[in-house]
């Protein structure tokens, strides 16, 4: 079964991803139209929710980030 090109992914950071590395994959994602992102294991601390805050004023895509 193929994924058609216009279908973007619902979810986003792998399992076991922590901390700065949680967050960058959570900006890339949200840059290429993720549109749910769950970080709940992903304890990313002040940094990365202020960094994932900064993208969020730009981001337009993400409805529900976790």
């Amino acid at each position: 079964m193929s994924k058609r090109e216009d279908e973007t992914p619902e979810e986003g950071v792998e399992r076991g991803l922590r901390g700065q590395r949680a967050v960058e994959k959570a900006i890339e994602l949200m840059r290429n139209g993720v549109k749910t992102i769950d970080l709940t294991e992903g304890y990313i601390g002040v940094k990365g929710s202020v960094a994932l805050g900064k993208e969020l004023t730009t981001n337009d895509s993400l409805v529900s980030l976790k």
